[in-house]
Parts: structure tokens; sequence; C-alpha cells
């Protein structure tokens, strides 16, 4: 079985920084520098300073700040203290040492900003039109509801709600699409839905979407 090491790279003048773990947005912290990957210690490791790093990377606020392991090998980055301000890591306080003692990797683990997704409404039988009060369809006729988001993260799902409903496609070039052979009048109501992504340890929602309102008129 082999196991998968997510990193994401920023480049940051001469120094690098990555998240070093199975996941896309978690791992331990690590730092290029001599050609080389060093860690960072947790000493005095907390949310402010994991939050430089997921800004750093482009991804949310810290979810969690943890330690990844433990290891003997060389650190670069001890007692590290941001303001929050900092754009990179290595602009952070710390103190720079070589360490072959026992000591535990500063970890974090981010969230990922998701967009809100857009929704829209087809109909293949053309019985669609729109109202003032929303889109009116007649009774009987077929109807596509679509959902898609402006995403570079994968895996995920699309969830449609409406009137106590829960619906759920898989995310194809991030976008599903939610087909009704015939509309019925249960199926009148407000329509809206989020994005999942789906990570091995932890699942990300969007916003919801803004609705439409569906309305079946009679035939």
């Amino acid at each position: 079985m082999t196991t998968m090491t997510y990193t994401h790279v920023r480049c940051v003048l001469c120094s690098v920084v990555r998240l070093a773990g199975s996941t896309l947005c978690s791992g331990r912290v690590e730092i290029y520098h001599r050609n080389s990957w060093r860690t960072v210690s947790d000493d005095g490791w907390d949310f402010t300073d994991a939050q430089v790093v997921c800004n750093e990377l482009d991804y949310g606020t810290p979810v969690n700040v943890t330690h990844f392991g433990e290891g003997s090998g060389e650190i670069w980055f001890d007692n590290v203290t941001c303001s929050g301000n900092e754009t990179s890591l290595t602009e952070c306080r710390r103190s720079e040492i070589k360490s072959s003692r026992l000591h535990k990797y500063a970890g974090v683990i981010c969230s990922v900003p998701l967009q809100q997704p857009s929704i829209s409404l087809t109909s293949p039988n053309g019985g669609l039109v729109w109202g003032p009060e929303g889109a009116e369809i007649t009774k009987g006729s077929s109807f596509v509801f679509s959902c898609s988001i402006n995403s570079r993260y994968t895996p995920g799902r699309f969830r449609l709600f409406f009137s106590g409903v829960n619906l759920t496609e898989p995310a194809v070039n991030h976008s599903a699409s939610f087909s009704f052979p015939a509309a019925e009048y249960e199926h009148r109501g407000n329509y809206s839905c989020v994005y999942e992504l789906l990570l091995p340890s932890r699942t990300f929602t969007s916003l919801e979407s803004a609705p439409i309102h569906f309305i079946i008129t009679c035939e």
C-alpha cells in the first residue's frame, strides 16, 4: 500500500515553506534552507504562528495547532513568535538553532477557503419561464439544477437542498447536475446548493449558494 504525502510549497525570496503531511492542507511545517528541508520546533508554537503559515500557503484559518511526529534530526527554527502580520514564517522572530535533542515538530491543520457556489436552472423541454417571483415551470416538464464552483481543490461533491430534501452528486470538473424527469407540486420551493471538499481527515463545506425560488404551474 502506497502512502501519499501532500506538499504545498510557496517560494518566498530564498526560503521555501511547505506542509509535509498525508493531506492537502495539514502537516509538519518545513522550511527549505541550504539545499535541505529543516523542521520547526513546537516550542512556543501557537495559532498566531500557524496563521502566518496558512496565509503564506493561500489557505484559510488554522483549524488546529499540533505536532506531527517526533525526531532527533536537525531543526532550524525554535521559539517562533509571530505577530500575525507577517507574509512569511521567515519574517517572524525565532531562534535559529541546530539541535539533535529529541523534539516535537510544529504542525498545523489549515482550513480550505471555498467560494460560494453558483446554481442555475434549465428545462430540456422548454417549459421554464422566469417570473417576478422566481422560476416557473409547467407541471410534468423535466428540469435540471446545476451547481458549480471556482475551486482548485478536489475531490468534492455538491449537495442540493429544497423543501427538506438533501440530494448529493459528485463534482466533475467542479460542477454537478441534478435532473428531475417530471415536475410535481412537491418540487416547488427554494433550491440552493453547497460544495463539500472531501479530504481524508476532514470535510470542508462552502457557504450556501443564492437560492432559486421554484414554482410549479398547471398544465
